[in-house]
């Protein structure tokens, strides 16, 4: 079967975007808690993505649509990325990317019973290879914990931030391909359902104390960045299989090994070859899973 071409561009475009996002977050993440960083990422990317809209997006969405993907921006954000961010900070960017690859395989036995697609079965098998990969970096983080973190906690929080993911992207996936909404304003929407939210834990949790001006000017970035990302994802899933878009933007831990090999020193991250081989294998495992 023949996937439209700027389907996969975008599934791509976006692992290469969360990839270089999320190490520029770890920067971040030495001045700035989790929280600050989550509502820089959305008080920023917001912006980035309704001008996106304005520009090239279509009419916008409005009722089922627009339920979807405002659930979808409560669990992507308020709850993924938040424990996303816990991880990175706790755990270090290399091993948080790992740790969410769980996602893809997630999103592709909720879609067989939610959305009807196609389950192939070598998902189990791609399965063991990604859990293979989870062991590999679980007892070895790949960075520094800030602000007196627990790795624990960040492995646990990676892992379940995948969750959330991948619940999120069948929400997208509803609201694209069955609600008639345009991915670049669901993102929008998504953005600033959550946002509220991102604020109220900010303040609950820091107030508006510790703002650090370099770790602002990293989160800056990565708030571009991942808004970039994130209307590429929500692009991708509106136009290909879940399974299919998933298994590109499923190649962001090598990117992000990458990306973090380049600025370890700085972000006081030092993947490894486990780190290395614990991210091929999890990405060889989501292949796998998907063809």
């Amino acid at each position: 079967m023949q996937w439209p071409l700027e389907g996969l561009a975008a599934a791509f475009a976006s692992g290469l975007f969360f990839g270089l996002s999320d190490v520029l977050v770890r920067l971040a993440s030495r001045g700035l808690r989790p929280e600050q960083n989550l509502l820089l990422s959305l008080a920023i990317g917001l912006p980035v993505l309704t001008f996106l809209a304005l520009a090239f997006g279509g009419p916008c969405p409005g009722g089922r649509a627009l339920i979807y993907y405002s659930l979808a921006g409560l669990v992507n954000f308020v709850i993924g990325r938040l424990l996303f961010y816990v991880s990175i900070t706790y755990a270090g960017v290399a091993t948080a990317s790992v740790l969410t690859t769980p996602t893809i395989i997630l999103a592709s036995l909720l879609a067989w019973p939610v959305l009807g697609e196609p389950l192939s079965p070598r998902v189990l098998a791609g399965l063991i290879l990604v859990v293979v990969g989870i062991y590999l970096v679980k007892g070895k983080p790949s960075g520094e914990a800030f602000h007196g973190g627990n790795p624990t906690l960040g492995i646990i929080a990676g892992l379940s931030s995948s969750l959330a993911f991948a619940v999120s992207a069948l929400l997208v996936r509803s609201a694209g391909g069955y609600g008639g909404g345009d991915p670049l304003w669901g993102s929008a929407v998504s953005y600033a359902t959550a946002l509220p939210f991102a604020l109220a834990l900010c303040l609950a949790r820091t107030g508006c104390r510790g703002w650090e001006r370099e770790s602002i000017a990293y989160m800056s970035g990565g708030a571009s960045i991942v808004a970039l990302a994130q209307a590429s994802r929500y692009l991708a899933l509106s136009i290909v299989p879940v399974a299919i878009a998933s298994a590109l933007i499923a190649l962001f831990p090598l990117h992000t090994v990458a990306f973090a090999r380049l600025m370890g020193r700085k972000a006081r991250e030092e993947p490894g070859i486990r780190h290395v081989a614990s991210a091929g294998l999890a990405v060889s495992g989501v292949l796998l899973a998907i063809y």
